[in-house]
């Protein structure tokens, strides 16, 4: 299952007791706030985003554009980078 359908019913599964494993998922919502219950084991979105942020930044950047999709999976990205690092 993937992003839309998950993050629509992980929350109802879970709030029933029964683990919820989403291979396909890369919202950091499910995770965010730890959930023992839910397993995601692939990277979030912001894990994606970030390490290239901070390559960015060691490489002494004045400034960084962030290009982000015009849909739920830019907006999530740009929002969870953003509250992880400083960004002018």
């Amino acid at each position: 299952m993937y992003t839309p359908p998950t993050v629509a019913s992980y929350k109802i599964v879970t709030d029933a007791g029964i683990p919820f494993y989403t291979p396909g998922n890369s919202d950091p919502s499910l995770t965010n706030p730890f959930n023992k219950l839910v397993f995601q084991p692939n990277m979030t979105l912001d894990d994606m985003a970030n390490p290239i942020i901070k390559l960015a930044l060691s490489m002494k950047a004045k400034k960084i554009m962030f290009v982000q999709e015009e849909n739920d999976y830019g907006e999530i990205t740009f929002n969870s980078t953003k509250e992880r690092q400083t960004l002018v």
